[in-house]
Formats: structure tokens, C-alpha cells, sequence
């Protein structure tokens, strides 16, 4: 059930119980087979109108396996350009085998039999996710996916407020289906979710109104909320930090230098400094003058190494320009000197053939032969 179309949510889950129904000729449980993969790769369609062939599955980018009574996810690994994959209407119980498939922005594991979102740490490109009446209870297992912009757990398991607080991270998400879990019965579910996630566009196939959450946002929870906000605007100001202080370590190993960045903080840690030292009433000041004079020098030596090291990375350019262009004459004398032999050896055969002396000398003419 996928929250991008307009169907109702009542409709969805008829439909698909319908299909369920009428689908009786698979009745054991299936693996995924070469066979279903085949039947089942539908774009691009091929040009001559043929089945796609096991070895241009890499080339394919929709794949259906619906209503199969598929048991669990396998045998995927050569489908490296997938954008979308439908998994709908099966009896899968878990999420697996799926982090290689990057390029995938679109996957609906609606109607299975999922209880645990997992297996999603390294589709960072997925957009839509369906895990429509599944027996889900919590909302986790979703960091890898941080452009996520529809979210639909309609019919699960979850109970608790607080679990809804989860999507808050997601700034690109804007549906969003929780309808038909027992969370939905709280008075202030509405509320509730309009207050925590103020990004939305759609809750529950309805589209928000901005007043009302506008009203939530200033009568809802707020000393709680505020709360959470100031929390995660110093969890985001670590973040940058720590962003910042990669991006140094990352300049400073270029020059080899990314030894020098917590030198102080090495040498003083609580591991290595003396806590007998540290009640001495001159330490405090001698271990800041300790500080001060480690900073000139390091300053001093990476203004040193960094010159050094543009002198090296000018010569290592220089030297693979050097390498590429030998590289670049040898291939162009090969060419010729391959074009001139096939030449001459064109010529020389020419001549041959004009001899009858070679259809005399059977040992002549099988070496002629293997030269053409």
C-alpha cells in the first residue's frame, strides 16, 4: 500500500486480500528462483519483448515478485541498477539480504510477515518504504535510509506515542500511514504526531492542515518539547563538530600530520598523567606553559611538513604525467608497428600465393596457413 497513490486505505487492504484469495495456484512456500527472478523483471522492458536473461539482470531496475508465497529475500545480488523492488503479499518474517541493493528507492514488503525493521542500513537512497499490515511493534531500523520521504505502517503492531518520536530525524519525510495500529487510538495520536513531526504533508492519506499544526506545535507538550528540541540541537551542534574535526584529520593526513591534531590530549591523558601531579600547586600552570610551547612547535612543524609535502605531491604529479604520457607513446608506436606488420604480412602472403612453388612444400604452405 503505497502512500503516493490516492486510494483509500480501506480499499488498499481489500484489493490486496482479494488478490491474495484468487491466487491459488501457489500454495508451499517459495524461495526465490532463477525462474521467479526472470518472470519477474519488468523494466526496462526488452527491446525484442523477451524475458530479461539471468546474465543482464544488472541492467534491470524494476523487479515484481508479488503474491509467490516468497519466504524469505535471496538470490539478488546481480541486480545492481534495481531502483524499484515489490516484495508485496508474501510470507516473508524478515528483512535481509538487501544492504547491496544502493540504488533502490522504492520497496514495498507490504502484507508479509515482518516483525522487526532491520536490514535497511545501507539503502541510503530509498525514498519509499511500504510495511503495510506486517506485525511490526517499534519504529527503528531506519537510520540507513535518511532520504526517506513516504513511510507506510499502516495495520502493525505499534502501540506506544513515543515510538512515532523515531521519524523526527527524517527531515525529508512528508507521508506518513500509522493507521490501523492500536497508537491510533490515543486521544491525542493527532496531536501528538503533527507536534513531533512538523515536516509532514500527509498523515494517514490526508492531507495536514498547517494551522493545526501550528495549534500543536504551541498546545501540545510543550515544556517536553522544548525540551527535546534543545537536546537535539546540541546532539546536531556535535554533530557539525565532529564533521569539522573529520574534515581537519582528513586535510592533515594528506601532509602526514594527523598525529600532531590531539598530541597534548595524548600526552595528558587521565590514562598516562600522574594523579599524585595534579594536587602540586605549580602543575596546573606548568602543564598550560607544557600546552602553549607544544603548540608553537606544532605549529612550527606542520608549516615545515606542509611545504615539504607540496614540494612531493608536485613531483608525484609529475611523475605520473611522465608515466601516462610513456604509456600514451608506447600504446601509439604499438599501434603502428601491429599496423605495419599486418601490412607487410598482407604483402608477403600476396606474393606467396602468386608462387606455385608453395602448393609444392606442404611444410611451406602450413606455415604460410598460420599466418593468415
Amino acid at each position: 500500500a503505497s502512500l503516493g497513490t490516492g486510494t483509500s486505505n480501506a480499499n488498499v487492504a481489500k484489493i490486496a486480500i482479494e488478490q491474495r484469495k484468487k491466487k491459488t495456484d501457489v500454495v508451499e512456500p517459495q524461495v526465490i528462483s532463477e525462474e521467479i527472478l526472470t518472470g519477474g523483471a519488468v523494466e526496462p522492458v526488452r527491446p525484442d519483448g523477451e524475458p530479461w536473461d539471468p546474465i543482464d539482470f544488472p541492467q534491470v531496475t524494476s523487479l515484481r515478485l508479488s503474491f509467490l508465497n516468497i519466504i524469505e529475500i535471496s538470490d539478488l545480488n546481480n541486480f545492481d541498477s534495481l531502483t524499484t523492488l515489490r516484495l508485496d503479499n508474501n510470507i516473508i518474517d524478515r528483512i535481509a539480504n538487501l544492504n547491496h541493493l544502493k540504488q533502490l528507492t522504492w520497496l514495498d514488503l507490504s502484507f508479509n510477515s515482518i516483525r522487526e525493521i532491520e536490514g535497511l542500513d545501507n539503502l541510503s537512497n530509498l525514498l519509499d518504504l511500504s510495511l503495510y499490515h506486517n506485525q511490526i511493534e517499534k519504529i527503528e531500523g531506519l537510520d540507513g535510509c535518511p532520504q526517506l520521504n513516504i513511510l507506510s505502517l499502516g495495520h502493525n503492531n505499534i502501540k506506544d506515542l513515543r515510538q512515532i518520536d523515531n521519524l523526527r530525524k527524517f527531515h525529508n519525510l512528508r507521508c506518513v500511514c500509522l493507521d490501523g495500529n492500536k497508537v491510533c487510538q490515543h486521544d491525542t495520536y493527532n496531536q501528538h504526531v503533527l507536534a513531533y513531526l512538523p515536516m509532514l504533508k500527509y498523515l494517514d492519506y490526508m492531507l495536514i492542515d498547517r494551522k493545526a499544526v501550528t495549534q500543536a506545535q504551541e498546545g501540545y507538550g510543550v515544556d517536553e518539547l522544548l525540551e527535546l528540541k534543545e537536546r537535539e540541537q546540541a546532539e546536531a551542534q556535535k554533530e557539525r563538530a565532529r564533521k569539522d574535526k573529520q574534515a581537519v584529520m582528513e586535510k592533515l593526513k594528506t601532509s602526514f600530520l594527523d598525529a600532531t591534531e590531539d598530541l597534548f590530549e595524548e600526552l595528558f591523558s587521565k590514562e598516562v598523567e600522574p594523579e599524585n601531579l595534579t594536587v602540586l600547586q605549580c602543575y596546573g600552570q606548568l602543564k598550560e606553559d607544557m600546552r602553549d610551547k607544544l603548540s608553537e612547535d606544532i605549529k612550527t612543524l606542520r608549516l615545515w611538513l606542509e611545504e615539504r609535502n607540496e614540494v612531493r605531491n608536485k613531483k608525484v604529479t609529475s611523475f605520473e604525467k611522465a608515466i601516462s604520457t610513456a604509456e600514451g607513446e608506447s600504446e601509439e608506436e604499438a599501434f603502428y608497428m601491429v599496423r605495419d606488420f599486418r601490412s607487410l604480412k598482407k604483402k608477403v602472403l600476396g606474393q606467396l600465393d602468386k608462387e606455385e612453388a608453395i602448393s609444392q612444400n606442404p611444410e611451406a604452405e602450413a606455415m604460410v596457413d598460420e599466418l593468415r
